[in-house]
């Protein structure tokens, strides 16, 4: 399988985690390696696991990882949810109305059907201007 026949099997599995297509169901011969390799270079891997953990073809030690995977993913989103709702806490407390922005507003209005899909490196606010000193 070429790197590019990869992204494309890794984007193919993407759709079903926002939309309603249906999952194609991976063949045996799937080179697990470089999936992963892809997906998570793209940090999609929860997103991949999602979708693959519906698929009861899936072999044992595959199924494990993207389980672990996306666990270890939900634990850490609901961290920074948890952050957030402090820092947002305190800046409320002090006057301040941010806005979360991308990954962090995506986890707060639950837009994703598990929370364990979306990567996030960080929290992103958006602070209006006459409140930033």
């Amino acid at each position: 399988m070429t790197r590019w026949e990869v992204y494309r099997q890794v984007a193919s599995w993407l759709r079903p985690a926002f939309s309603t297509a249906p999952a194609q169901v991976p063949s045996p011969s799937m080179p697990w390696e470089r999936i992963v390799e892809a997906a998570s270079h793209h940090l999609v891997t929860p997103a991949i696991g999602w979708v693959l953990l519906k698929q009861p073809s899936i072999e044992g030690h595959v199924a494990d990882y993207f389980e672990a995977i996306l666990y270890l993913n939900r634990e850490r989103n609901q961290a920074l949810v948890d952050l957030l709702a402090v820092v947002l806490a305190s800046l409320n407390a002090a006057g301040i109305r941010p806005a979360p922005l991308k990954g962090a507003a995506f986890l707060v209005d639950d837009a994703y059907p598990d929370p364990g899909l979306r990567v996030l490196a960080d929290l992103d606010l958006l602070v209006p201007e006459p409140q930033l000193e």
